[in-house]
């Protein structure tokens, strides 16, 4: 496979060199081919600096894409570079530095109807378990309502 070749506005973008760069283009465009020869680039000229640099993307593939291709085009970089989503940045630094704001670090992240579905079943329980003299008519209705698809 020979060397992708960029268009004026790409190269552009790649060579930036006053500041962050914001690349706005449809899909199928290259935006991540030209962000990746820009991290690759700000690597390679910068080798014996210490700043670091963080790419962030909406979804996974897009992430392990450019870390794929990051690594083909300078190794050893791990140190100084962050490529991931938005979701599993912020996972991070919560993680990380969530005791700031008396967050523990072990918290898990809820995503399908499922883990929806059982943290409702938990309160009911919980409530429950508290309160075991009122009625619970109410309660047999929350997981219906908490069952409607919100992906």
């Amino acid at each position: 496979m020979g060397e992708k070749i960029y268009t004026q506005s790409q190269q552009d973008a790649i060579n930036w060199g006053e500041g962050p760069v914001i690349v706005l283009a449809g899909p199928g465009s290259g935006k991540t081919a030209v962000l990746t020869e820009r991290i690759i680039r700000l690597l390679k000229d910068a080798e014996r600096e210490s700043f670091r640099i963080l790419a962030l993307t909406f979804t996974n593939k897009a992430a392990a894409e450019m870390s794929e291709r990051v690594a083909a085009g300078i190794e050893n970089q791990d140190r100084r570079l962050f490529i991931g989503t938005f979701h599993s940045f912020c996972s991070e630094v919560l993680r990380n530095h969530g005791s700031y704001v008396n967050l523990k670090s072990d918290f898990e992240i809820y995503s399908s109807n499922d883990d929806l579905n059982a943290v409702v079943n938990e309160i009911k329980e919980e409530y429950c378990e508290q309160h075991p003299e009122d009625e619970i008519s109410e309660l047999k209705q929350i997981p219906r309502a908490a069952t409607l698809s919100w992906e």
